[in-house]
């Protein structure tokens, strides 16, 4: 996930897409008046997790997504360390991690394949799940540049309003993937051959198009796809992620500017009865109504705050075994604040969500204590390249799908993007969570 193109693109699409463009359909349309969680706080100061000077293993060794964890069937935890050269953590608990030298899979060496439709290149393995600590499966952020069939994805170009700069990046396909692992997360593979591993197609076919023929790409960024899944976490006999969605409407480019409008955007809930098969996965549309995403009638929505949608980054998500809530955390693009953020709903099955609200101190955060400017407001607060997400060591089974009290906000600190400094010199940090709930 590039982080010089995320910051270009949301930028554009708070201008794209807007807070009427009708993407912003919660899970019902009445919002939950008073959940059970009443409030969420910083609790504490952050805590160094992944230390690039002690811990990076290779070029690409540093956090680029959202971290999540499971354990193994000894009891060791595994933290993940996602980019396309995928590590973990390893450790008795999560404050006691290690980095593991191997990686758990290397795009560079496994992958990076030319051919669309094997979609194939790059892969971020994101969300892993295991029923017994031995197999696990997990949901990947993988990624394919239109730029490769014309061999032209390192040109780059001055950036407009318009155009982000990079071929590459202008020319972006993104898919989620299934992987699996029969040794406990130490390697992964696809579970599938050729394209039988994707589990949402939803990204621009560019192959055979006269798109690519005639490489709009090249004036324009014309990135689609579904990306960054959540961790899965079960409800009944389901299994449930939450996806990110960015769907254009090639027939419809722009003559004058080049781009594709984006005509659907946002969060999509997904869901299957069976972890090992990809082509088995629901999105949510209504209610309680589910249909395959193969056939594309899901919904894309947003949270609202006050009545208006949030701009807002995928979403990290955990259940509250106290407040019987699903709380789902995310940073919001183009917040002025640069806060943290929540939502809440009691069920996944028939999602009602509750309004948007702040976390309390996260505005205030110094994220990163070795900073050369602590103090400084580029230090201070959330944006969506800090990769919130959620784990309570004290969490029951294997997956940390579940809190009850003890929970923690990891993020990534990136000095490019905050008070200057190299992209490559990533750390990840945690810091306490206070939930407060009312009273039953």
């Amino acid at each position: 996930m590039k982080c010089q193109w995320i910051r270009w693109l949301f930028a554009a699409l708070v201008v794209t897409c807007g807070a009427n463009s009708g993407f912003a359909a919660a899970g019902r349309e009445d919002i939950a008046a008073a959940p059970p969680v009443t409030g969420i706080r910083i609790g504490g100061t952050p805590v160094l997790v992944f230390d690039h000077t002690r811990d990076k293993q290779a070029a690409n060794n540093i956090p680029d997504g959202q971290i999540a964890a499971w354990k193994s069937r000894d009891g060791t935890i595994n933290l993940t360390i996602p980019h396309f050269q995928n590590y973990r953590m390893r450790g008795p608990t999560l404050d006691r991690l290690e980095i593991d030298p191997s990686p758990t899979y290397d795009s560079l060496a496994r992958s990076s394949e030319t051919p669309e439709q094997d979609y194939d290149y790059h892969h971020w393995i994101l969300s892993p799940y295991t029923q017994d600590g031995a197999t696990v499966y997990a949901l990947a952020h993988s990624e394919w540049y239109a730029c490769l069939v014309n061999a032209d994805c390192a040109t780059t170009v001055p950036a407009t309003a318009n155009n982000s700069g990079s071929y590459q990046l202008n020319s972006w396909a993104n898919v989620v993937s299934l992987f699996a692992s029969t040794d406990g997360g130490a390697t992964w593979a696809l579970h599938g051959q050729r394209k039988d591993h994707v589990v949402a197609m939803e990204a621009f076919t560019w192959t055979g198009s006269s798109e690519l023929s005639e490489a709009v790409y090249r004036v324009a960024s014309n990135a689609s796809g579904m990306q960054s899944p959540s961790r899965i976490i079960r409800e009944g006999g389901y299994y449930y992620a939450i996806g990110w969605l960015v769907h254009r409407d090639f027939a419809r480019i722009d003559a004058a500017t080049g781009v594709a409008p984006v005509d659907k955007y946002g969060w999509v809930l997904m869901r299957t009865r069976d972890i090992s098969s990809p082509g088995s996965w629901e999105g949510w549309e209504s209610g309680t109504r589910f249909s395959p995403l193969s056939l594309h009638r899901y919904a894309a929505f947003m949270p609202k705050q006050n009545g208006r949608a949030l701009n807002a980054a995928n979403p990290q998500i955990v259940y509250d075994t106290a407040a019987q809530q699903y709380i789902a955390v995310f940073a919001v693009y183009g917040d002025a604040q640069k806060g943290a953020y929540y939502t809440t709903t009691p069920s996944l099955a028939a999602p009602s969500w509750s309004e948007a609200r702040l976390i309390e101190g996260s505005t205030a955060l110094a994220l990163d204590p070795r900073s050369a400017k602590p103090a400084a407001a580029c230090n201070r607060g959330f944006i969506p390249v800090n990769y919130p997400s959620l784990l309570d060591p004290d969490s029951p089974g294997f997956n940390f799908e579940y809190t009850g009290g003890n929970l923690w906000l990891f993020y990534v600190v990136n000095p490019a993007r905050a008070c200057g400094g190299d992209n490559m010199a990533r750390d990840l940090y945690r810091v306490r969570l206070l939930v407060s709930r009312q009273d039953r």
